[in-house]
């Protein structure tokens, strides 16, 4: 039998390149998501809610903030209850190592009540309103939405701009929005 020469050389040179591109992009998940939500004031579930979640990556060694790693939008079902299921995390880290995403945003929203909002660090926001031991948790997560008494205007640019939907495909969260949209053009300030 004949060993193929170039074919040893294309091997041995390749076998370290693959290895590295393998460890370079490793695949992580999100592990899924579920909880329910409520009105605040009544306790009654709220059906169609649109809940958004976004898991962000580090970048460069984690020096160099954050970048998309994974999006879900979802809508509650009749029992205000929401399932976001396992997300692949989009994990390409140049020169670094990668231990999983890096934190989440949570948005919830529901036309004719405040947005409820969980920034990087796990903090519940909820828009205009004081927000009383409040905890985010991913697994059975119980959401109390605040009816809204406000500004539209500053209600939706709040949503837009904290939440940053501007930079993503969303269309659950936009056609939620529709309404808010539409009297906000008709305030007087």
């Amino acid at each position: 039998m004949k060993i193929n020469k170039k074919y040893i050389k294309r091997v041995i040179w390749l076998a370290p390149l693959i290895i590295y591109l393998i460890l370079l992009y490793n695949w992580n998940f999100t592990g899924s998501r579920w909880g329910k939500v409520v009105d605040a004031a009544t306790g009654k579930p709220i059906e169609g809610a649109v809940v958004c979640m976004r898991w962000f990556r580090p970048q460069f060694f984690g020096i160099c903030g954050g970048h998309e790693a994974a999006i879900y939008e979802t809508l509650t079902n009749k029992n205000g209850e929401y399932y976001i299921p396992n997300q692949l995390c989009d994990n390409f880290v140049w020169l670094g190592v990668f231990e999983g995403y890096d934190h989440e945003i949570v948005l919830v929203y529901k036309d004719g009540y405040c947005a409820y909002k969980v920034d990087e660090y796990g903090e519940v926001i909820i828009f205009g309103a004081e927000v009383l031991g409040e905890i985010y948790r991913s697994k059975g997560n119980l959401v109390k939405l605040q009816p809204f008494h406000g500004s539209h205007a500053e209600h939706r640019n709040w949503i837009v701009v904290s939440y940053r939907i501007y930079d993503w495909p969303k269309q659950l969260i936009e056609k939620e929005l529709e309404a808010e949209i539409k009297r906000a053009k008709n305030e007087r300030y």
